[in-house]
């Protein structure tokens, strides 16, 4: 029973983790998931929420509680900047940051959502 204690606080520990700021230098990259295929058409939707760090996309988008990983366009990066995550275009302008609520164009696809070019709108 206490060996069992210790696993689920260690468990419960693991998640936490998992879900706050990503530790990192400042200027260091983070690995973004992004779409490989250039010239793929954008969906015409929109999702209002907070940008946030996740551990296996990179980014993610807090919308209505339900959090999807944001695959972003070709091209585009990330990198630390304290405990938040800048993104960066392809042309290696900052578009956007963790930590901020947003407006973003494209679409969800099986719970990740599918950004479109272009950066998103602070709210």
């Amino acid at each position: 029973m206490r060996r069992m204690a210790g696993m689920a606080a260690l468990a419960l520990l693991v998640a936490v983790a998992a879900c706050g700021p990503s530790a990192g230098t400042p200027g260091d990259p983070v690995v973004l998931l992004t779409n490989d295929q250039p010239g793929v058409g954008c969906p015409a939707n929109v999702v209002t929420g907070a940008l946030v760090v996740d551990v296996k996309a990179g980014t993610a988008i807090v919308d209505n509680g339900i959090r999807k990983p944001i695959r972003w366009p070709p091209g585009y990066s990330g990198r630390h900047s304290g405990g938040e995550v800048e993104i960066l275009d392809a042309s290696g302008t900052v578009v956007g940051r963790t930590g901020t609520v947003v407006r973003l164009g494209g679409g969800e696809i099986e719970g990740v959502w599918l950004a479109c070019s272009g950066p998103p709108t602070r709210e």
